[in-house]
């Protein structure tokens, strides 16, 4: 079968990639590599563990204070990564070792099958470069961990980011793209009693685990990491997308594909999920809930649009399957006074 245009795009993509880099490495401008971990998740014995092997020299920390034109190099930064394919790592996920390579796009994921049943909580993961295909000074190590969940959660969260937790204007394209070249994880803005809401949910689900799936690129993932941290909200996974210059029209949609795994893992567990009006998020949670009946107790989507479309996602919720009851909030307020009706909210 002939390769599409796309297919074709790609390989001179990877051709152009490769001589690049050996561009780079006769002259000596290579820049050393680096294991981007991303964590994951898990449930009794069996772990997912996701990162990247890029070539990149360490970036300075984000200070509130940073001007502008600083914010948007360290943003360009994130975003011209040069990828590192056919990396070969050793992962140690809390004493099981396992090995896993990097594909094309410089990205691993590893399904790790525990030698004894985790203990709920964060799993500590070491990751060391044990072979890169071309010669290099020193191979890196990182670490990072991934979440089991409590046994005595009583529900867990999927919620989205952008315009979500995260003010990112993704309605009004030149405002998102202000914000996001000339901010960083220390002036980002969430909105007012997120941090409240999304506590509370934690605590009401004796130690709910929280999961952030965004259709977000995982070149932004310390930044919106630090944020998460920054705001103090629930410390969880968090589910990106790889980025493509080309999108490829066969493949998979990665929000809803992401929902599906998370249920799929925790087959017990029911799951409140927390999305915005700017975007799909509630056609997707709508189907999510029909394709698994009984899982989703509850779906809040955040109000950023304009009174028309938020009056026809309000029609919309109300066609939410039974058991699962959808709603538009406008603050924090109405989403804990939607989380009080379904009994997912701390009685104190």
């Amino acid at each position: 079968m002939r390769p599409s245009l796309i297919d074709q795009l790609r390989d001179r993509g990877r051709r152009f990639a490769q001589w690049r880099r050996g561009v780079k490495q006769r002259f000596g401008w290579l820049a050393p590599l680096h294991i981007a971990m991303y964590g994951g998740y898990g449930s009794g014995r069996d772990v997912l563990v996701r990162g990247r092997v890029l070539e990149e020299h360490p970036g300075a920390e984000p200070d509130p204070a940073d001007p502008r034109l600083s914010n948007l190099r360290r943003s360009w930064d994130q975003f011209e990564s040069d990828e590192v394919p056919g990396v070969q790592l050793r992962l140690d996920v809390a004493g099981t070792v396992s090995e896993a390579v990097t594909d094309e796009d410089g990205y691993f994921l590893a399904r790790v099958r525990l030698k004894a049943p985790a203990r709920p909580g964060w799993l500590p993961v070491k990751a060391h470069v044990i072979h890169v295909p071309y010669p290099t000074e020193s191979l890196p190590s990182a670490e990072s961990a991934v979440l089991i969940p409590s046994e005595r959660a009583r529900f867990g969260v999927i919620s989205d980011i952008d315009d979500t937790i995260l003010r990112t204007h993704v309605s009004n394209k030149a405002k998102m793209l202000y914000v996001t070249l000339l901010g960083n994880a220390l002036t980002r803005r969430t909105f007012e009693g997120t941090r409240d809401l999304y506590r509370g949910l934690a605590r009401a689900g004796n130690d709910a685990p929280f999961f952030y799936v965004s259709q977000s690129v995982w070149n932004i993932f310390p930044l919106l990491e630090q944020f998460i941290r920054e705001q103090q909200l629930p410390r969880g996974p968090l589910l990106l997308r790889q980025v493509r210059l080309l999108r490829d029209p066969r493949a998979v949609p990665h929000k809803p594909t992401a929902i599906a795994q998370l249920l799929e893992t925790y087959p017990r567990l029911p799951f409140l999920l927390i999305g915005d009006s700017g975007q799909r998020d509630l056609d997707i949670y709508l189907d999510a809930a029909r394709r698994y009946p009984g899982r989703v107790r509850g779906i809040l989507i955040r109000n950023v649009s304009r009174a028309q479309r938020a009056a026809a996602l309000r029609q919309l919720a109300s066609q939410a399957p039974e058991g699962c009851s959808a709603r538009l909030f406008d603050d924090a307020p109405g989403a804990i006074a939607h989380c009080r009706e379904l009994g997912v909210w701390p009685e104190s």
